[in-house]
Order: structure tokens, then sequence, then C-alpha cells
């Protein structure tokens, strides 16, 4: 009994014939006009989209499907394994995305009545408020997004780090506005 169930078709199959038996066993119920529980229809509902796994036993005769099926099923584990190790180094980036490219000013910043330094930026300039570093969630979808290559060249030079960044035009004079009223409260 135990060499059976090493097999992954034999298992398989012992579990169609297991639902198939139990499908024709409430179908047998509640032919017999017996009050029917609504719970008990969802489940005969179940078994019989169970019953169209039998014929799938017929992949036991065909010794060229089970070893497809076989390949089918290690090949799924390797590729859990490296979406694993793939999200591992979305982690470990995102990291250091976030280490990095926190402070970068982005689109959604803008608060009641609030000065802020990304007012002296140009509008161009600005980070996407959904796709940015501000947090390791949306650095992993800022990086899954760089890896899937849409627009990547517009957020890489949004983020080129260079001396003089982009600035809005009027900056110098919403610099001194904001300076003055800030004087203003002090006093």
């Amino acid at each position: 009994p135990r060499q059976y169930f090493t097999n992954f078709m034999n298992s398989f199959d012992m579990f169609v014939v297991l639902v198939s038996f139990a499908s024709f066993a409430f179908e047998s119920q509640f032919s017999s006009g017996t009050t029917v529980n609504p719970r008990m229809l969802r489940v005969v509902r179940v078994f019989r989209l169970f019953r169209t796994l039998r014929t799938l036993r017929i992949l036991r005769s065909a010794k060229g499907l089970t070893v497809i099926l076989d390949v089918l099923k290690r090949s799924v584990i390797l590729i859990v394994n490296l979406l694993l190790l793939l999200v591992l180094v979305f982690y470990s980036c995102g990291v250091v995305g976030v280490a990095f490219f926190s402070h970068m000013c982005t689109d959604a910043y803008r608060t009641n009545d609030v000065v802020h330094r990304c007012d002296l930026l140009a509008s161009d300039s600005l980070l996407s408020s959904v796709s940015n570093f501000q947090n390791l969630g949306l650095g992993m979808i800022q990086l899954f997004e760089l890896s899937t290559r849409d627009m990547w060249s517009d957020v890489m030079w949004k983020y080129n780090l260079r001396i003089t960044s982009a600035r809005n035009p009027n900056a110098l004079d919403e610099a001194v506005r904001a300076l003055q009223s800030y004087k203003q409260t002090s006093v």
C-alpha cells in the first residue's frame, strides 16, 4: 500500500475515485425525495465539478503524458523558487532605494497652506505619488515597473542626481514670500 501512494498519479487516481463515490452517494440521497439542505446542495455541486477530473484518469495509461505532467510539476517548483529569489532581490534593492531616494519630492506633497521645499521644483521633475521610494512597498512597485521597462527612461531622468535640479521658474519669488511669511508669523 505504501508504494502505491508514492506515485503521484496513483494518489491522484485514488482521490478522483473517492470523490466520485462521494458524489454518487450524495446524489442517491437527494434523489430519494428527502428534504434538501441548501448547504448540501453546494457540496454536491462541488463534487460534480470534481467529476470532470475522471477524464484525467486517462493520463494513467498514457506514459508520455505522465512524464509531461511530472516535468510540469517540477518546473512549477523551480519557477516558484525563482520568483522568491526575485522578490528577495527587489526587497534588498527597495531598501537601498528608500535609503537613497525617500527624500525626493512627489506630486502628492502639498498640504494645506504649508510652504514646502518641493514648491521650488518644476512640476515635471516631481515623482509620481504611486511609483517612488517613499516607503518599501512603493519602492518595490517602482522596481517592478523598472524591471518591466515601463517608462523607465522618464523615471531614470527624474532620479538623476545633479547639483542643479530643474527649478520652478518662480522659485526665487516663492522662496522670498515663504521666508517673509515665516518671519511675520515668528515675530
